[in-house]
């Protein structure tokens, strides 16, 4: 099983917020987010997500810019890990193996 984290928003909100789940595979977890409507516009292993903890905005472009089909929300989810890299952390700690 693995962890993962998703950024993106509740269908009936339009506020970036961060979910995270231990599942067994990406998929897994991208169909249960999904079917409780949360539309994750990244979704992020915990290893990838932990190895931008010291990365700047520019460098955190540069990781995630190959994984996210609507770029239109890119910048978006840079400054979201940027900012609320805390929470997301506090968050990937809190889900249970």
């Amino acid at each position: 099983m693995k962890k993962y984290i998703a950024i993106g928003h509740w269908n009936e909100s339009e506020n970036i917020t961060s979910v995270a789940e231990v599942t067994y595979t990406m998929k897994h977890f991208k169909d249960d987010l999904k079917g409780n409507e949360f539309t994750a516009y990244i979704v992020l292993t915990e290893k990838r997500f932990e190895k931008m903890k010291d990365m700047t905005g520019f460098e955190i472009l540069e990781e995630i810019k190959g994984s996210m089909s609507n770029y239109r929300h890119i910048l978006t989810v840079v400054d979201y890990i940027e900012q609320c890299y805390d929470i997301m952390e506090e968050k990937m700690e809190e889900v249970e193996w």
